[in-house]
């Protein structure tokens, strides 16, 4: 709100392209967001722990997630959970609407240094959207991980064995309804499934992770036939 408020006074750049802007993203970065998105978001909810992403982690996408997390721009996560929640609401897996969300968490060393956990931004905002309850200390990381990359299957497991403990002040409440987890980036799974772990063994039901993208080749399948082609959509909004 203060950021709407402000905008009528002061000119907004663009966090990408640096064009004049609304709030985080103009109109052609809006629209080159559109080409990562993925217009079978529910396509993997059949696994073992089902999967849903709003898009494939490329292009403005990426740049969009590297800048919230590197680049001190928490406001990022707020407009990545809207349209992670939009989706939700268009294309939901699941009938009911009674569930918990769960972001996946930092350990407090990351935490510290990055000053926000880029989960807990979408998440909220997730929440905010859809009207469900945001739980943001139901885990907690105390383990120090390294980034899963550059690390084969097996080191990915070893590295996040045991890094995630359940808060359990929360347990009760947990158990009341089933649980989503919300993280930025879902690769090939690891980290979610130990979380999701973690939550089963005291009987939390955990109905899947949805992610802001996937790494996954394939989940990306955005119609490009419904957007204009890039050069007539820069021709049209050329500084």
């Amino acid at each position: 709100m203060l950021d709407s408020f402000l905008s009528l006074f002061l000119e907004s750049k663009c966090l990408l392209c640096d064009r004049s802007a609304k709030l985080v993203l103009c109109q052609y970065c809006e629209h080159q967001l559109n080409y990562s998105r993925n217009s079978q978001p529910a396509q993997f909810w059949s696994r073992e722990l089902p999967v849903y992403t709003w898009g494939y982690y490329d292009g403005k996408l990426r740049q969009l997630i590297a800048k919230m997390k590197y680049e001190k721009h928490p406001e990022i996560g707020s407009l990545l959970g809207e349209n992670l929640a939009q989706s939700w609401q268009q294309n939901s897996p699941i009938k009911s609407k009674s569930f918990q969300v769960v972001p996946i968490p930092l350990h407090n060393s990351r935490l510290k240094q990055r000053g926000y956990n880029q989960a807990n931004l979408i998440a909220r905002s997730f929440c905010r959207v859809t009207g469900t309850q945001l739980r943001t200390n139901a885990l907690k990381r105390i383990r120090v991980t390294q980034q899963m990359f550059n690390l084969n299957p097996k080191q990915r497991q070893k590295n996040i064995d045991n890094a995630f403990q359940i808060q359990r002040a929360t347990i009760n409440s947990l158990r009341q309804s089933p649980i989503l987890l919300i993280d930025d980036i879902y690769t090939t799974g690891t980290t979610a499934r130990e979380a999701a772990k973690v939550l089963k063994t005291e009987g939390i039901t955990v109905i899947g992770i949805a992610a802001m993208a996937s790494s996954e080749k394939g989940l990306s399948s955005a119609n490009k036939d419904n957007l204009y082609s890039d050069n007539a959509y820069k021709r049209e909004f050329k500084d």
